[in-house]
């Protein structure tokens, strides 16, 4: 690979222009994660030069950035980042849930179990918020989980009536338990936040909330995010959705979000990451403008490293993403 032909100061300068150009456009996150991937490979194989906490630096920045890629990105390679992401942190929860899923999806029921059951056990032990599993899809963890064993048992028993030439022996307990998770599953598809509230709906439900006047929309799906006010539309980055979120669930004038706290969003420490979240509001702020919010939405102070954010409540927002997909960026 062209990565293993550049010096240790190519790679760094290399990741450093990624880490800005996805901030509006994830495109290149793929090449990111290759970089960082052959940075920290040379980092092990040389642990005499690289100090522990570099290693331990990048190390939480690959298992973030595959972990981020699982989450929002809807891609081919997908499937090939999240095991990836696992080479890393084997008792991730949040990896073992959305491979879980995609196994469901495929009908591969037996690797499905083996994730979505991990997904519950390591969701006991894990440290890191942002790879837990959010209480919705711990509870979907476990309705898939239980749907899963219930479709293997169905094959195997369909499989065996063949064989034994019978018939009849069909459980019809199996078929309600799957059609009545499946039905949760249907009714709680979309989430949808408020400064207020927070409440679960199905398709229809989720239609008619984009249709709210007069309230700024964050609407994440299948790997897009836009925002929308009284019908105007704008792509945002994935990125700048994540920001997006937090400054209007968990900021205020009294509790200024700085870039120290979106740091992990951004792969980025220190001057880096107060660089990335300017670039980020900037874009964000623009995008604001384009689709007619002309009040400042989020407000900008100064603070000991660098300026900081908060949302001022002059419109009401509205966050609706699909449940089983989550923020990487909480309180």
């Amino acid at each position: 690979m062209w990565l293993k032909k550049k010096t240790m100061e190519e790679l760094l300068a290399l990741e450093q222009e990624l880490q800005f150009s996805m901030l509006d456009d994830e495109s290149d996150m793929s090449l990111a994660i290759s970089v960082l991937e052959e940075i920290y490979r040379r980092m092990v194989q040389d642990e005499e030069k690289a100090s522990e906490a570099d290693l331990i630096n990048y190390k939480k920045r690959l298992i973030t950035s595959l972990s981020f890629y699982g989450v929002h990105l809807q891609n081919e390679n997908r499937p090939d980042m999240l095991r990836r992401a696992l080479r890393f942190e084997r008792e991730n929860p949040l990896v073992h849930f959305l491979l879980g899923q995609q196994a469901y999806q495929s009908k591969s029921y037996f690797e499905g179990i083996i994730h979505f059951q991990n997904a519950i056990t390591f969701q006991q032990t894990v440290h890191e918020k942002p790879y837990k599993l959010t209480k919705t899809q711990h509870q979907f963890a476990h309705l898939y989980l239980s749907n899963s064993a219930c479709l293997l048992a169905e094959k195997a028993q369909n499989n065996a009536d063949k064989i034994l030439e019978t018939t009849g022996s069909h459980d019809a307990a199996l078929t309600d338990i799957i059609r009545r998770n499946e039905i949760f599953l249907q009714k709680n598809q979309y989430s949808f936040i408020s400064e207020l509230s927070f409440r679960q709906g199905d398709k229809e439900e989720c239609r008619l909330h984009l249709a709210a006047e007069d309230t700024i929309i964050l609407f994440v799906e299948s790997g897009s995010s836009q925002i929308i006010f009284n019908g105007n539309k704008k792509e945002i980055s994935l990125i700048q959705a994540e920001v997006f979120q937090y400054l209007c669930q968990h900021s205020s004038r009294k509790a200024a979000a700085s870039s120290k706290d979106l740091e992990f969003i951004f792969l980025a420490e220190g001057e880096g990451a107060v660089q990335a979240m300017q670039q980020s509001m900037d874009s964000l702020k623009s995008r604001l403008l384009e689709i007619g919010l002309k009040e400042g939405l989020f407000v900008t102070v100064s603070g000991r490293t660098g300026p900081s954010y908060y949302y001022n409540q002059a419109v009401p927002f509205l966050i609706i993403h699909k449940s089983e997909e989550s923020f990487l960026l909480r309180k």
